[in-house]
């Protein structure tokens, strides 16, 4: 899948963008300031219904306007069809081919996309909330059955911990826990095949760009030998005194990056482990395309900063043969090497106060 057209209205310092992105790599190249990151978003927007940034409302509208809005025309093979999404601080009007859509299920259903962008280095050094939510779009991709499994369990997660609170008592908190630990081994029983498959061929992918042995270990959440229902069961007492779910569970998984025995974000140095985040990042997205034969669109925000001259014109070949629509910012344009060499559809935007001029 690809976009073929976008329009971008009141996203930060843009008021109207509209342009024909390349169905291959397209490059947003302008000074700090000048709305290319806000492009990005919009795009992000387009397939998620949110900011890449995690920013509420109010700090993603345009200044002074209450409605901000992104429309595209996706293409994949000879379909096409119609996406767009206009959010208000109360309210939001999601339409797809003309017709009005219930959630941002849709979107990301129509248009994958996948965003690296500065602080996305969390990967290797933050907390396991950023390796599960990519392991999470990774399965929403892969798995048909994991997008409503993984909505139940959030919800019925919500409420479980709203139960912990009230001070119900613990039959009916253990009754509303049974069906819900069940579905949490089904979301671990996805991952874990889903991981069976992708952590061997990344630590290799690893290994390699970094030049040290690297191994993963995808970790459930729970303790191995028992069940969740038991867990949940042994730890209500903790879990009422703390009001919340600690005591484990499938929200509480991680991936463990490790090199010679030791954590990897206690042993890489800042550069290696902006390469390792994304060559994690990338690793999802080629694996997406083996196991679904689908084209994503893969966002790259201020490159330039993340890394060094020699492994930028490396990625340049990486991103080649990943076969995927990618956008690219940068404050300037990239040195030799780097661009349009390999790619078969190649565009190149300048951006200045928000809005977007292709370079001949």
């Amino acid at each position: 899948m690809r976009i073929a057209r976008i329009s971008i209205r009141n996203i930060r310092c843009i008021a109207s963008s509209s342009f024909d992105p390349s169905a291959g790599l397209n490059l947003l190249v302008g000074a700090n300031g000048s709305g290319k990151t806000s492009l990005l978003e919009g795009i992000f927007f387009l397939g998620h219904g949110r900011s890449f940034r995690r920013v509420e409302f109010d700090k993603l509208v345009r200044r002074g306007e209450a409605v901000l809005s992104v429309f595209g025309e996706v293409v994949e093979g000879e379909w096409r069809s119609r996406i767009g999404i206009e959010k208000r601080r109360t309210s939001g009007r999601i339409r797809v081919d003309g017709m009005d859509a219930q959630s941002n299920k849709i979107l990301a259903e129509r248009l994958a996309v996948g965003a690296y962008y500065p602080g996305r280095e969390a990967l290797l050094w933050g907390p396991g909330k950023d390796r599960r939510q990519l392991m999470d779009w990774l399965l929403f991709h892969v798995e048909p059955d994991y997008g409503p499994l993984m909505r139940r369990f959030t919800e019925g997660l919500r409420q479980r911990n709203a139960l912990l609170r009230s001070g119900r008592d613990r039959r009916t908190i253990q009754s509303w826990s049974e069906g819900l630990a069940a579905e949490g081994e089904r979301i671990h029983r996805l991952r874990e095949t889903a991981m069976d498959d992708f952590m061997p061929w990344i630590a290799r992918k690893l290994s390699q760009a970094l030049e040290r042995p690297i191994t993963l270990e995808y970790r459930r959440g729970w303790r191995a030998t028992e069940g969740l229902a038991s867990v949940w069961q042994a730890g209500l007492a903790a879990d009422e005194a703390r009001g919340w779910t600690g005591s484990g569970g499938p929200h509480r998984a991680d991936i463990m990056l490790t090199t010679e025995g030791a954590a990897c974000r206690d042993m890489l140095s800042r550069g290696e482990g902006k390469l390792a985040s994304l060559e994690l990042f990338l690793g999802a997205i080629t694996f997406l395309r083996q196991r679904t034969g689908r084209r994503a669109v893969v966002l790259l925000d201020d490159l330039g900063s993340e890394i060094d001259s020699h492994n930028l014109q490396v990625l340049s070949a990486t991103l080649r043969d990943l076969g995927h629509q990618i956008f690219i910012s940068m404050v300037a344009p990239p040195g030799a090497g780097f661009g349009s060499g390999g790619f078969e559809d190649y565009r190149m935007f300048h951006v200045e106060q928000g809005g977007v001029s292709e370079v001949l």
